[in-house]
């Protein structure tokens, strides 16, 4: 299993946890400021240029984050957000 077969595992099973948790929202969060986020959140050197573009810089990353990035579940006055759970070497 890869580090980003993990992740993904990860993503999923967090995600499960919040639908089955209660409502999601979608926040109003612009979406290109969001995608930037998530590409300048890699260290220097851990997103590697694949072919053209950096490897974590494809179309399926892309859609991925700007159709669920700024998915929310509120709950007991709490935000959580899809991207709340530990990451590797956090656990």
């Amino acid at each position: 299993m890869t580090i980003f077969d993990e992740f993904a595992a990860n993503v999923q099973e967090h995600i499960a946890e919040m639908i089955e948790t209660g409502d999601l929202f979608v926040t109003d969060l612009d979406r290109d400021v969001l995608w930037q986020l998530y590409l300048d959140s890699f260290p220097n050197g851990t997103n590697p240029v694949f072919r053209e573009r950096p490897v974590h810089d494809c179309s399926a990353c892309r859609q991925f984050v700007k159709v669920f990035g700024n998915v929310v579940l509120i709950r007991d006055c709490k935000v959580t957000t899809i991207w709340d759970f530990p990451a590797e070497g956090d656990k």
